[in-house]
């Protein structure tokens, strides 16, 4: 599933492509996005294009807006009439200077076109944001008995952050993913923000992380997989320690970390 840093790598690349454009013609090819007003958007300019946790917002004036949510396994890619149509094709945008596709194998995704942004008035702050800091993420976390990784993940709280970047962000600030979030100290939750900022802003330098389907609108994958430090590796070596990687599943999550670097101790209060 695409997060922050794939999610922003697209949204900018869009707005080298569209803003500004008129939205010539837009094609349903899915049942299930009939029904959910992009054709609304048709003849309409993309006057602002931005990005809102996971979630791609199209502006076509101050009136409507076209929002995108990839979910598992949707995503955008940019073509020319000569190309033939991918695989899993959904929805069509056709601008003067060429077609945006939606793909979406498993058509979990979201495209829907919306007058107002209420669809994402419970989203939390942004982790890239200055207002992300250590006293913010210290107050959130005095409030949560769930563990750390949850509250990381917890998208009313901060948006954006998935399963792949918060492990490698706790591992990186050396924190157990178990712990409770109310056990964070505040020279901790220093930590973990500022780590949260480098991880993410590298993760985006890096064109983001392809494990499954992510690619950007060139169709071209990330690479910051090859920098990943134990989302993937259980078994293996930390790179650090040398204690092999461990993982253990929750919520139906995998959870990636070396438990020599990020502590096993019970006075933490694992979950």
């Amino acid at each position: 599933m695409p997060e922050l840093p794939e999610v922003e790598i697209i949204t900018r690349q869009l707005r080298e492509k569209v803003l500004g454009q008129r939205v010539e013609k837009v094609e349903a090819l899915d049942p299930k996005l009939q029904g959910q007003g992009l054709e609304r958007i048709e003849g309409g300019v993309i006057s602002s294009l931005w990005r809102r946790g996971k979630n791609i917002i199209f502006g076509l004036g101050e009136q409507l807006h076209l929002i995108a949510h990839p979910r598992m396994t949707g995503q955008f890619s940019w073509h020319t009439d000569e190309d033939p149509p991918p695989k899993h094709l959904r929805a069509i945008f056709r601008f003067s200077r060429g077609n945006l596709y939606w793909v979406d194998q498993r058509r979990f995704g979201i495209l829907t076109v919306r007058e107002d942004l209420d669809l994402l008035s419970d989203l939390g702050i942004e982790p890239l944001k200055s207002e992300f800091n250590g006293e913010y993420l210290h107050q959130i976390a005095q409030k949560s008995i769930r563990s750390i990784k949850e509250l990381l993940m917890d998208q009313h709280k901060i948006a954006g952050i998935g399963n792949i970047y918060a492990s490698e962000i706790l591992f990186s600030a050396r924190i157990h993913p178990q712990r409770r979030a109310i056990t964070l100290s505040r020279a901790e939750a220093d930590r973990l923000a500022a780590r949260t900022k480098t991880i993410l802003k590298k993760a985006i330098q890096e064109n983001g992380t392809t494990i499954a389907n992510y690619l950007d609108t060139g169709g071209r994958e990330g690479s910051f997989q090859q920098l990943l430090q134990v989302y993937g590796k259980e078994g293996g070596p930390c790179p650090d320690c040398g204690h092999l990687i461990e993982r253990f599943r929750r919520l139906g999550r995998s959870t990636y970390f070396c438990p020599h670097c990020q502590g096993k101790s019970v006075s933490y209060g694992l979950l």
